[in-house]
């Protein structure tokens, strides 16, 4: 391939904890780029045009496999299972731990030295939390339209993705927050609505947003990795008062 002018690849964002992927990527040299076009599919993305335009599938999939992981330890999967949240997976290394003692998903390439894998089998904040979860676009839409009465401030949104890395290592900062100001924390799910997420300002997983309500465009928090904190969310949610009198204050 030294010679090819690019590299395309088959990658798409539900088989990487790459925050967002590129369809298009510069290479090392001035002829050499890596095109990703099924960057932005879905799973479901995937069968639904094989079906449009009658593409011959692998007959595995016929046979109820969603997904390999090796010949002896992957099992038929219903599939109305395929599309649910690490649907595609479930078959996968039956009866089989990682070093971390969770359900092995992965081959040995996509795992860590210490031979642990990300955590593809469960979603964020489960329902003892503090956060509320708004589980369908129509919410988070009537939130962002959301008039608020005198003296109501908006509410704190995170948009993550649930297998991104950074999403996890900020999920007991958001919930100790939560757990300081009541009923202002939510989380909405934004890897499976990036066209809609990408309209109000995001642009990688985690995105934190004040949301002042009245369809006004949501105050992104600026802090980096390392001010994930609860305190530095209770400072930024605290300072947005003054994006009700008009002149924001928004933390950097």
């Amino acid at each position: 391939m030294s010679n090819a002018p690019h590299w395309s690849s088959k990658r798409s964002w539900f088989r990487t904890c790459i925050q967002f992927i590129e369809i298009y990527e510069e290479g090392k040299s001035d002829i050499f780029c890596n095109v990703q076009p099924l960057a932005y599919w879905t799973f479901e993305d995937c069968f639904d045009f094989i079906e449009l335009y009658s593409i011959p599938a692998h007959p595995l999939h016929e046979k109820g496999y969603p997904s390999i992981g090796d010949a002896k330890d992957t099992v038929p999967v219903s599939r109305d299972k395929w599309f649910e949240y690490a649907g595609e997976r479930s078959g996968r290394f039956q009866g089989l731990t990682d070093t971390d003692g969770e359900k092995k998903t992965e081959c040995g390439m996509h795992v860590s030295d210490d031979g642990s894998e990300p955590a593809f089998d469960r979603d964020l904040w489960d329902e003892r939390s503090k956060v509320e979860k708004l589980t369908e676009r129509a919410i988070l839409e009537d939130l962002l339209a959301h008039k608020p009465e005198r003296d109501e401030h908006g509410k704190f949104m995170i948009v993550y993705a649930p297998w991104c890395k950074y999403c996890m290592a900020a999920e007991n900062a958001f919930e100790s927050f939560a757990e300081q100001a009541p009923g202002i924390a939510v989380a909405y799910r934004g890897d499976n609505d990036r066209d809609f997420v990408s309209k109000i300002g995001v642009q990688s997983f985690p995105t934190f947003l004040y949301v002042p309500g009245e369809k006004r465009d949501p105050v992104k928090f600026e802090g980096s990795e390392e001010d994930r904190t609860p305190e530095m969310f209770l400072q930024f949610y605290n300072s947005m008062e003054w994006f009700h009198k008009g002149s924001p204050d928004v933390f950097r």
